[in-house]
C-alpha cells in the first residue's frame, strides 16, 4: 500500500467499520498510512475488512465490539493500546435506529434504551475511554446525521440520538480543547450503502424511496460512502488543525437547501 502521508504513523480506531461509511472509512484511513482497529459487530465482518487493509499493505486489527456493551467498549480501547500504544484518531461510526420506526407512541422502553445505549451512551464511552490514551493533538470525529440537524417523522428514537450526538461532540470539543484534541461531527445525508439498500428494499417501491431521498439533495442524487469517509479523513487530519466542535453535513444540500423531512415509514 502506497500512502499518500495524510495519516502516516497513526493509530485510528473506527467502530462499526465492517460494512458501508465505517468500512470506507477504514479503508481510507489506511491508505492515508494509519493503522487502523477495525471495530465490528459481527466478526466476520471486521475480520474481512481487516483482511483487505493488510492484502494492501496496510495495518489492521479486527476487533469484535458491540458498542452497547460498556465492557466491550473498555476491551476495545486497552487491546488497541497493548497493541499500539495509543489512540490518535478515534471515529464513533456505530450507530441503530432503523428498526425503533413509526409514531413515537408506539416505540417501546426496549427499543428506546437500546437506541440510546448503542448511538448515544456508546459514543460518550468510547471517547471517554480512550480520550487517557489520546496524545496531545489527536482527533475524534463522531458520524451523526442530517438528524443531527434537522427532523423527520416517525424516528423520535434515532433523530433525538443524533441531536444528541452533535451537542456531546460540541461538550466534548469544550473539554478536550486544552490538550488540542479536536472533537467534530460529521452529519451524513441519504448515503447509498449495504445496510440503506437492506432498509429500502424492505418498502413497497425500493426504487421510488431512492428517487424521493436524491430529490431531497440538491445535487439530485444520494451520496457514497467514499464521500463520507472523506470528509472524516480532513477532519482526522492535520489539515483541519484549527477545525472543532463543527457539523459538517455531507448531504447533497438536503439540510441547506430544505428543511422538509422524507416519510421514512409509512
Amino acid at each position: 500500500m502506497t500512502s499518500m502521508g495524510r495519516l502516516d504513523d497513526k493509530v485510528a480506531v473506527v467502530t462499526a467499520a465492517g460494512s458501508g461509511i465505517g468500512r470506507a472509512i477504514a479503508l481510507r484511513f489506511a491508505a492515508e498510512g494509519a493503522s487502523v482497529v477495525v471495530a465490528n459487530r459481527t466478526p466476520e465482518k471486521g475480520a474481512a475488512v481487516a483482511a483487505a487493509i493488510r492484502s494492501a499493505g496496510g495495518h489492521a486489527l479486527a476487533h469484535p465490539t458491540d458498542v452497547g456493551d460498556p465492557a466491550q467498549l473498555r476491551r476495545l480501547i486497552d487491546t488497541t493500546v497493548a497493541e499500539f500504544g495509543r489512540v490518535d484518531v478515534l471515529v464513533n461510526n456505530a450507530a441503530i435506529g432503523k428498526d425503533a420506526t413509526g409514531p413515537f407512541w408506539e416505540i417501546s422502553e426496549t427499543e428506546w434504551d437500546r437506541t440510546y445505549a448503542v448511538n448515544v451512551r456508546g459514543m460518550f464511552l468510547a471517547a471517554k475511554y480512550a480520550y487517557p490514551h489520546i496524545p496531545d493533538g489527536g482527533a475524534i470525529v463522531n458520524i451523526g446525521s442530517v438528524a443531527s440537524l434537522v427532523a423527520y417523522p416517525n424516528e423520535v428514537p434515532y433523530v433525538s440520538t443524533k441531536g444528541a450526538v452533535l451537542q456531546m461532540t460540541r461538550a466534548l470539543a469544550c473539554d478536550c480543547a486544552p490538550r488540542n484534541i479536536r472533537v467534530n461531527c460529521v452529519c451524513p445525508g441519504a448515503t447509498h450503502t449495504p445496510g440503506m439498500q437492506w432498509w429500502m428494499d424492505r418498502s413497497d417501491d425500493p426504487e421510488a424511496l431512492k428517487r424521493q431521498f436524491a430529490s431531497r439533495s440538491l445535487l439530485g442524487r444520494m451520496g457514497t460512502a467514499e464521500e463520507v469517509a472523506s470528509v472524516a479523513l480532513f477532519l482526522a487530519s492535520s489539515e483541519a488543525s484549527f477545525i472543532t466542535a463543527a457539523a459538517i453535513p455531507v448531504d447533497g444540500g438536503w439540510t441547506g437547501g430544505s428543511v422538509r423531512g422524507v416519510q421514512l415509514v409509512d
